[in-house]
């Protein structure tokens, strides 16, 4: 092996470690975002309403703006059966919930490194949710928590519930042509 060779072997092995060093790099520096969820235990148990609390931390490098989660709320009642998106009632302050207004476009909201928010949520006693979203600034979505353990399950769910409104529909149509 001659001179030419070393170099061309010396610039392999350099340019191998510097692409690694730079992909490192770049997965270590991003917003990495955990999300949370749980059920307020201060609810009282014959409540029509409960309280669902989803608390969003970024333990990135990179600082990132979100705006207010959406939940995902299914509504089985006798008059209403639908599939909808929820937003947030009241945001926490230092020392207690702050009412949020349901205006859209919601303000971002930067989330630094290590910096945490928690939203709350009044939802319907027999409402079920279904997922949490997570999305940015310009609207691109960054996480998406479902609350299903297996996209059968989901399947099943989702099956389910157009069976019900179209039994629904049919009841409907049954009641206006006898009257």
């Amino acid at each position: 092996m001659d001179a030419k060779d070393w170099v061309a072997i010396y610039a392999a092995v350099l340019s191998t470690i510097t692409a690694t060093g730079q992909i490192t790099n770049l997965l270590r520096d991003r917003a990495r975002l955990r999300l949370k969820t749980w059920w307020d235990s201060n609810d009282r148990p014959d409540a029509e309403y409960r309280h669902f609390i989803v608390s969003i931390a970024n333990h990135g490098r990179r600082a990132l703006a979100i705006v207010p989660p959406k939940v995902e709320l299914a509504q089985h009642r006798a008059t209403l059966s639908r599939i909808y998106f929820y937003s947030p009632d009241e945001i926490a302050g230092d020392t207690h919930w702050y009412p949020l207004e349901n205006l859209e476009p919601y303000e971002a909201r930067e989330l630094g490194e290590t910096d945490a928010q928690v939203y709350r949520y009044e939802v319907h006693r027999t409402d079920k949710v279904l997922s949490v979203q997570l999305s940015d600034r310009t609207g691109l979505r960054r996480r998406r928590r479902r609350f299903f353990w297996s996209p059968v399950h989901r399947f099943v769910f989702y099956v389910q519930h157009s069976f019900w409104s179209l039994k629904k529909q049919a009841a409907k149509r049954r009641r206006k042509s006898t009257t």
